[in-house]
């Protein structure tokens, strides 16, 4: 840590950070932030520059009988035809066998089944703009499962609008983004950037654990994060630091990274005090010729006073990787940030 009579303080950390836009950004901790884009989510312990990382496509065994196309699930033949669902016995592919009825009609809500997913590792729900419904123990040969009742909080507008990811159901519609767990239960996993997610094609990287929402989202199921992109864009804010009923003066920032390259570059950052709008580029150069145990940069940058303060990147080099953002303060009392 740089010399300086004042405190340093730590803004940001616990990268990368995750986006968290329905709460003020002084209620916000070290690893979230009001407003990001453009950072790598598979960068543990980083914040990382990053377009929106790719996905798999999900791999489902189809076949075709008799001119209708199957899904292969629990080794039998399933189709649906608007409320109804279709389904052949056991172990047949090249034909279709109905097993009982072969046939269940899902009538307790209107509108069309949009999509069929496997649930659990045992069970099939079938989305559609109402809810869902889902076959309890689909795998059962003798076709001995429980119909459950709708599960109006799990719907969607479009077939794309929902994935399948270690036995849970993701989907998003106009209300936000949600979990289906095999019990039945529908968690709102998006609260926290309720409002900036809108509708879009939902798809998994399976062996990262990683969910894509269009082009705009990534929600990171291990780690219980949401990182946000717009094409080749990076910015990233630092939660607001507030004091209670004093005023502070920010007299230096001092960035942790871990350096790629032995190349001389820059990060750009911009500063704001309370709600004056953030100023001019601060440019700090790295120096990775000088790397140390613990390599960090730091500046001086013109002292403001206010009830708050916070910090915004706009330019980082690839081969930066921030782990920690520390401001050095005049007149702060420690333990006195508001939470």
């Amino acid at each position: 840590m740089a010399t300086s009579t004042g405190t340093w303080v730590k803004i940001a950390g616990e990268f990368p950070p995750t986006l968290v836009t329905n709460n003020p950004s002084r209620k916000l901790e070290v690893g979230e932030t009001p407003n990001c884009t453009g950072i790598s989510p598979t960068a543990e312990g980083y914040m990382q520059t990053s377009s929106i990382p790719t996905v798999d496509t999900a791999n489902v065994r189809q076949y075709t009988v008799g001119g209708n196309v199957y899904e292969w699930h629990y080794k039998r033949l399933f189709r649906f035809s608007g409320a109804q669902v279709i389904y052949g016995a056991p172990d047949y592919t090249t034909v279709y066998y109905p097993q009982g009825d072969g046939y269940e009609d899902l009538l307790e809500s209107s509108g069309s089944i949009l999509r069929m997913l496997p649930l659990g590792g045992k069970d099939l729900a079938f989305m559609r703009a109402s809810g869902t419904t889902v076959f309890v123990n689909a795998n059962d040969n003798w076709a001995r499962w429980f119909i459950s009742d709708l599960v109006q909080e799990a719907s969607i507008a479009t077939a794309s609008h929902a994935c399948e990811l270690d036995g849970d159901i993701y989907f998003v519609n106009t209300d936000g983004f949600y979990k289906l767990s095999p019990n039945l239960t529908v968690d709102d996993i998006g609260f926290d950037v309720s409002g900036d997610i809108t509708p879009a094609a939902v798809t998994a990287d399976y062996n990262k654990k990683l969910i894509r929402i269009g082009a705009t989202h990534i929600y990171d199921v291990k780690n219980k994060k949401f990182l946000k992109y717009s094409g080749s864009t990076f910015v990233y804010e630092t939660p607001e630091l507030q004091i209670n009923n004093q005023n502070i003066t920010v007299t230096e920032v001092e960035i942790h990274y871990d350096a790629t390259s032995d190349t001389a570059t820059e990060i750009k950052f911009e500063t704001q005090v309370e709600n004056r709008g953030y100023n001019d580029d601060n440019t700090l150069a790295i120096q990775p010729e000088e790397r140390s145990e613990v390599q960090s940069a730091h500046m001086q940058i013109a002292p403001d006073t206010g009830k708050t303060f916070q910090l915004k990147i706009t330019t980082l080099p690839t081969a930066i990787k921030v782990t920690e953002i520390w401001v050095c303060l005049e007149g702060y009392v420690p333990e006195s940030r508001d939470s």
